[in-house]
C-alpha cells in the first residue's frame, strides 16, 4: 500500500516544523546543536522501530508490531511527523485488531512515510 492510499484523504502535513522550533527554543542559543542531535536519535531509534515492526509481521507477531508502532508513533509526533505518526497509529490499530496482512500493507505505507520524513528533518537541520 502506498503512501497516499495510506493516508486515505488525511490532509496531514509531512513535519510540523513548530516542534522542531520548540525544541530549539528548549535547547537555548547556545546549544546550536540539539535539535540536530534530537533529530539524529529519533531517525536511529526509528530504524529499530521500523526493523521490530518488520521482524514482528515475519514472525506473525502482533504484539511486537503493536509495540513498535505505538513506540515510533509517540516519537514521531513529538518531532511534528505527523504523516509518519499518523501511519503508524493505523498499524498500531491493525495489529490490535488481529490484522496482519493489512500490518503488512502499512509497512510499506510506513517506509515510504520515514523516508519523507527523514528527508525533511535532514534538510530542517
Amino acid at each position: 500500500m502506498n503512501l497516499e492510499k495510506a493516508l486515505a484523504g488525511n490532509r496531514l502535513v509531512l513535519l510540523d516544523e513548530s516542534a522542531l522550533i520548540g525544541m530549539r527554543l528548549i535547547g537555548g542559543e547556545e546549544t546550536t546543536g540539539f535539535v540536530s542531535d534530537m533529530i539524529d536519535v529519533f531517525l536511529t531509534d526509528a530504524l529499530v522501530c521500523m526493523q521490530d515492526m518488520t521482524c514482528g509481521h515475519e514472525a506473525g507477531d502482533l504484539r511486537r508490531i503493536q509495540g513498535a508502532a505505538n513506540t515510533l508513533q509517540l516519537s514521531a509526533a513529538h518531532m511534528g511527523a505527523e504523516t509518519l505518526a499518523h501511519v503508524c497509529e493505523a498499524i498500531e490499530e491493525a495489529s490490535r485488531a488481529g490484522a496482519r496482512g493489512l500490518c503488512g500493507e502499512m509497512l510499506e505505507a510506513c517506509q515510504e512515510a520515514y523516508t519523507r520524513t527523514e528527508e525533511a528533518l535532514r534538510d530542517w537541520s
